[in-house]
């Protein structure tokens, strides 16, 4: 399971940093930056809401494409069960993790 894919982007943990960037985590490398229409940092305004969502969604992009890239799949088991065990597992653990951090840890 897993890197079924090439990948191309910058690997992950990317993260939203105090300042509006998305940044990868290990060397802090510059990803994007988050603006509002004028071209001001978010950070700034009251609107800041949905553009910060917004942000944390592209910070996560490596860690749901991770998520996905191994979930399980049919032809990797014997049998249905054991399938259906490993999918149970995947479900609960990598993919709700990468979708805790989409949605920010107040998304609950």
């Amino acid at each position: 399971m897993g890197n079924t894919m090439t990948q191309i982007h910058t690997p992950g943990p990317w993260y939203f940093d105090d300042n509006d960037y998305v940044r990868e985590k290990s060397t802090d490398s510059l990803i994007a930056r988050i603006e509002d229409e004028c071209g001001h940092a978010v950070q700034k305004y009251r609107t800041a809401m949905p553009k910060k969502a917004n942000a944390r969604l592209i910070a996560s992009a490596p860690d749901l494409f991770e998520a996905l890239d191994n979930a399980p799949r049919r032809q990797d088991f014997d049998t249905i069960e054991e399938f259906l065990d490993a999918h149970a597992h995947w479900f609960t653990g990598q993919r709700q993790a990468a979708m805790d951090k989409a949605l920010g840890a107040d998304h609950a």
